[in-house]
């Protein structure tokens, strides 16, 4: 082989290491970049009432409040892996601690609660584990209790 044809060679897989990498760059800020301090699942909760919009809303249970402010939070969600059409509600964990249905808001009074977060099942699944029952998705309520 020639001296030229070896620098074309050269030339060429220098060229085409260069375009693919341009191809498949990643963003700034890429997965990787990933605040470990944050808690699990943080960025992918699909909504979150704070403690400012709940005291607009004295004395009510946690049912009506949110009835009023996010009534998705409450409605039937799709259950993957199940039978076609079968719907759940989100399961309710309380200051991280598992204590059951949608119905249990009933007998949490609003001016105890600082913070509402509707976790969708894989980041529900991610927080709290592979036996949670969290197919429908998770409210997760924090009191000042738990704080």
């Amino acid at each position: 082989m020639s001296r030229s044809s070896t620098a074309v060679g050269a030339f060429a897989s220098l060229f085409l290491g260069l375009a693919c990498h341009t191809a498949v760059r990643q963003p700034a800020g890429a997965i990787f970049d990933r605040d470990l301090s944050a808690p699990i699942g943080h960025h992918s909760t699909i909504g979150r009432v704070g403690e400012d919009e709940l005291r607009a809303l004295p004395d009510q249970s946690l049912t009506q409040a949110l009835m009023r402010v996010r009534p998705d939070f409450l409605r039937p969600n799709p259950v993957r892996g199940s039978r076609p059409g079968a719907v759940a509600r989100p399961s309710i964990y309380i200051d991280n601690a598992y204590v059951g249905a949608v119905e249990e808001l009933q007998l949490v009074p609003v001016s105890v609660v600082t913070e509402v977060l509707l976790l969708g099942p894989s980041a529900a699944h991610d927080r709290f584990g592979a036996s949670c029952a969290c197919d429908a998705g998770v409210l997760v309520v924090t009191t000042r209790r738990g704080r």
